[in-house]
């Protein structure tokens, strides 16, 4: 049930992150376990039940991933322009970790997202960059107020002359299984 949950928190980033409107049906927003259905009221009960702390976890999380969006126009302001999303790399079967870079209104506060769709826990996973600056940690799926592991702290990677995925700089980064991270630059 763990990873579930943390793969469906990478979904949810992944999903955030890609241009277009978005949308969650009715008890998505907590991980209802079953479809929803109109002859029946959504199942709250999965909010107290012995699996509360992780229900309670993607709730949190979304509202998290509503707050980063609402405030960071990187999110949606050039949803029809194509240079409002860029791929860094979503060819990469082996480890199944995509990486893309979203652009708003001004050439400040850009987002980088890093997702990893696999158990695989990576001590420094590289990732190449649109610019030799400084990259900081703006958000992790992983963070302990949504059931994971990782105490998010002001962390920042600078980025260094290290040519990969076709870019001329790049950061190396820890990333958890099913973890998505964002950071802003």
């Amino acid at each position: 049930p763990d990873d579930k949950f943390a793969n469906l928190k990478a979904g949810y980033a992944f999903m955030m992150g890609h241009p277009g409107k978005k949308l969650l049906f009715m008890g998505q927003e907590f991980a209802q376990l079953r479809e929803w259905s109109e002859s029946r009221s959504l199942d709250w009960y999965l909010m107290d039940g012995e699996d509360a702390v992780s229900h309670k976890g993607i709730q949190n999380y979304v509202k998290a991933l509503n707050k980063l969006y609402n405030e960071n126009d990187a999110m949606y302001y050039n949803d029809q322009d194509p240079m409002g999303f860029e791929w860094i790399n979503c060819n990469d079967p082996q480890s199944s970790i995509v990486s893309f870079v979203r652009r708003g209104s001004t050439a400040k506060n850009q987002l980088l997202f890093v997702c990893n769709f696999t158990p695989v826990e990576w001590k420094e996973y590289r990732v190449g960059v649109p610019k030799k600056k400084k990259y900081k940690l703006l958000f992790s799926s992983d963070e302990k107020k949504f059931g994971g592991n990782r105490l998010i702290t002001t962390d920042s990677v600078t980025a260094t002359a290290k040519i990969w995925d076709n870019r001329d700089y790049s950061i190396a980064c820890p990333l958890k299984p099913y973890e998505a991270i964002v950071f802003s630059f």
